[in-house]
C-alpha cells in the first residue's frame, strides 16, 4: 500500500502459489535494503532469533536475513492472487478466507501441508502466537 505496489510484485515472485519469506522479503520489510523499501518504513520488527537460529529473525553465514520459528520453519504467504479480497481456505476446499494474505509457518511436525498445529495468521484455523509457544 505504502508504495501502490505489491512489495511480491516488485520482487517478481509469484502470487500463484505461497511464497517463502527470504531475505529480500525480509530486508524490505525491516528496511534493512532501499531497493524495495526506498523511504526505510520498518513494516516488520521481529525479535532477534536464539543461538540456534530459531524463534526469530537472524542472518546466515553469506549474511542474508532469515526468520523461523520455533522449530526452526521458515515462514510462508499465501497471497490473494486475483485480488478478490479472498484466499481458499487451506483445510476446506471450496470455501474462502475473506484476507489478502496468510502468513503461515509448518509448525511442530514441521509439515505445512498439516494445518492444525501451523503457527498460521489465519484467525478460524488452529492459531499459535507468531513469536512465542506455550
Amino acid at each position: 500500500m505504502e508504495y501502490n505496489k505489491e512489495l511480491l510484485e516488485l520482487l517478481g515472485r509469484s502470487l500463484q502459489s505461497d511464497v517463502l519469506v527470504d531475505s529480500d522479503v525480509l530486508a524490505a520489510l525491516t528496511a534493512t535494503e532501499k531497493r524495495w523499501n526506498a523511504r526505510g518504513i520498518r513494516f516488520l520488527d521481529p525479535p532477534r532469533a536464539n543461538k540456534e537460529g530459531k524463534r526469530g529473525i537472524s542472518e546466515d553465514d553469506e549474511g542474508k536475513l532469515r526468520l523461523r520459528d520455533w522449530w526452526g520453519n521458515p515462514y510462508f504467504i499465501r497471497c490473494d492472487d486475483d485480488k478478490d479480497g479472498k484466499i481458499a481456505h487451506p483445510q476446506r476446499p471450496g470455501e474462502f478466507i475473506e484476507a489478502r494474505y496468510i502468513v503461515y509457518t509448518a509448525g511442530r511436525d514441521m509439515n505445512p501441508a498439516t494445518w492444525d498445529d501451523n503457527v498460521t495468521s489465519v484467525p478460524d484455523l488452529p492459531r499459535r502466537p507468531f513469536w512465542s509457544w506455550e
